[in-house]
């Protein structure tokens, strides 16, 4: 005899969904912590949103980090040494690490293009890549110092690279429309804006200025007022940090080499 099977109603399909996906775990290496924690894998719907934001994607602003953060607070799963709460203090460069072991989940194969031009690429194995986060150390602030002016800088967190990411797009959308000076203003404080997110706090002689309680524009601001000499240490400590980075996502064949870019094409590929 045939068993029978229970036809499900819309709302108990989706709920019945929804408890399977959280089977569906990815265990996630975070070199901040240099410990694992745990997230569902993606689901169709999270793919789809990259997808959307590779399309929309202009000059003026980008929507990947502010997505992606959206999704590991939606994926992840709480452990007794890892709450909720605790994603808020994940950094830029944990985020990188994180991304690449969710494009794990989808294949343990990247096909990296070395030269378009010339048509040359190859596969790569991302378990060889979350190894090398798995042994990456790496400063997490620094002071730099040019009397009377002391600056301490850190790696931003994820959270803070999106809300960065939303405060820019929401202020350069307003008017689609553009001039030439509107433009060159857009660049100057894209470029500020990237450097003002590394600094935690600067001192003059006894006096703080805390940048966590600013606004992105107060931000501006200050940063445009530092003296060129310390505004290049900061931008040589923050190249370093991404040098950081790069380095472990760098791969090579034959003579060629390549960077992984984290973004919304990695899980497209």
């Amino acid at each position: 005899m045939e068993e029978e099977s229970n036809i499900l109603n819309f709302d108990e399909a989706l709920n019945l969904i929804n408890k399977i996906s959280e089977e569906f775990k990815v265990e996630v290496w975070v070199p901040s912590l240099c410990k694992s924690i745990w997230f569902k894998e993606l689901d169709a719907k999270q793919q789809k949103k990259f997808f959307s934001i590779i399309v929309d994607e202009s000059i003026y602003a980008s929507q990947f980090s502010s997505v992606f953060y959206e999704i590991l607070k939606s994926n992840l799963i709480e452990t007794d040494d890892f709450k909720y709460n605790d994603l808020e203090l994940l950094d830029i460069i944990d985020k990188s690490c994180i991304a690449i072991c969710f494009r794990k989940q989808i294949s343990n194969k990247l096909k990296v293009v070395f030269d378009k031009d010339k048509n040359i690429s190859t596969e790569i194995l991302l378990d060889d890549i979350i190894s090398k986060f798995k042994t990456l150390k790496y400063k997490k602030s620094i002071q730099i110092e040019n009397v009377p002016i002391k600056v301490e800088l850190y790696i931003p967190t994820i959270k803070e690279e999106a809300e960065y990411d939303l405060e820019v797009s929401k202020n350069l959308n307003k008017n689609s429309t553009k001039t030439d000076k509107e433009i060159k203003n857009i660049v100057i404080d894209a470029f500020l804006t990237e450097t003002s997110k590394y600094i935690n706090k600067i001192s003059i002689s006894t006096q703080d200025i805390n940048f966590k309680s600013l606004t992105l524009n107060q931000k501006i601001k200050i940063t445009e007022k530092i003296p060129a000499v310390i505004l290049q240490k900061i931008l040589d400590s923050a190249s370093n940090w991404k040098k950081t980075v790069d380095e472990v996502l760098t791969v090579k064949h034959e003579d060629y080499t390549a960077t992984i870019a984290i973004d919304g094409i990695l899980f497209l590929n």
